[in-house]
């Protein structure tokens, strides 16, 4: 009799967490995707330490779009891409690796309006240069794996990843 009322009591708990409206699920709704920055042999180079917080930033004009947030244990060695508002700008990106280079990303993103009238956004294209740069799905984020080559990797920097 215990055990059947524990598992009533269950039941009830988990169908009180069913939100009564199907548009709550979308309150509050923050699109990420993310950029994994690798060296010419796939190494991680934000896990390395050649790039980072605070100095690392994806910009479209003066409008910060992506970063590095150090404290994240999932995250932490991607560069973390806010999709706020990004179908009201143009696609061209500038990624700030924080030791005088720039790097000039075209990311073309689609928009979806649901019934709820949330907009979710998804990278259709992602481009470096005439380089088409490959789009992966991790744990249903988005991200786009930008290689540089060696002779682009910074030898000499002061940026330091604060743990």
């Amino acid at each position: 009799m215990k055990l059947l009322t524990l598992y009533v009591l269950a039941v009830l708990l988990c169908t009180s967490c069913i939100p009564k409206d199907d548009c709550e699920i979308y309150n509050n709704n923050i699109e990420l995707s993310f950029i994994e920055i690798l060296d010419a042999d796939g190494n991680n180079l934000i896990a390395s330490g050649k790039y980072g917080y605070p100095t690392l930033t994806l910009k479209n004009g003066e409008r910060l779009f992506g970063r590095v947030f150090p404290d994240d244990v999932a995250f932490r060695y991607l560069l973390t891409i806010i999709e706020d508002g990004v179908d009201e700008y143009d696609s061209s990106y500038e990624l700030d690796l924080g030791n005088g280079q720039v790097l000039n990303l075209n990311l073309v993103f689609s928009t979806y309006v649901t019934e709820c009238k949330t907009t979710l956004y998804a990278i259709e294209d992602a481009t470096w240069g005439d380089k088409s740069l490959p789009i992966n799905v991790l744990n249903g984020y988005q991200m786009i794996e930008l290689k540089l080559p060696a002779d682009s990797v910074a030898t000499d920097t002061t940026t330091t990843l604060a743990f």
